[in-house]
């Protein structure tokens, strides 16, 4: 989780730290959950962790949109890359984000930060094909 959250923040110099992780159990090898704790630019802030390898379309933002609402703390969605057209959809719904590319939503008490419609590098191209083959067409 620190290596996310610090290539997703070096390229912007976003104030952001993870203090504390705690995985929920849950893996499929594609998608984990836990209890995040961040440091955003000095407010601390507690997120429900959603690790997704690759959000492909609004009807799987949705899901975690619904999830957001119920969730003891605010949904932090991690993932290889989100496009400008799914980051925009998080941001309406207020679904916190943060991508391998810099892009990234995210909000604390006294904070607001947005960064969106980041290029994906090779690198991160590379890591969505090799979702996109695990989970099939």
């Amino acid at each position: 989780m620190n290596q996310l959250i610090s290539d997703a923040t070096r390229r912007s110099r976003v104030p952001l730290n993870v203090i504390g992780f705690r995985p929920a159990g849950r893996s499929d090898g594609l998608t984990k959950e836990g209890k995040l704790t961040l440091d955003v630019n000095g407010a601390v802030q507690q997120y429900t962790l959603a690790a997704r390898g690759r959000i492909r379309s609004r009807a799987e933002v949705s899901v975690l949109v619904a999830k957001n609402r119920t969730a003891t703390f605010p949904v932090l969605l991690a993932t290889a890359y989100l496009t400008l057209a799914l980051a925009e959809e998080c941001v309406e719904r207020d679904l916190q984000f943060i991508d391998l590319a810099g892009s990234l939503y995210v909000h604390a008490p006294g904070q607001y930060i947005l960064v969106t419609g980041r290029p994906a590098n090779s690198e991160i191209r590379r890591l969505t094909r090799q979702v996109r083959e695990c989970n099939g067409p």
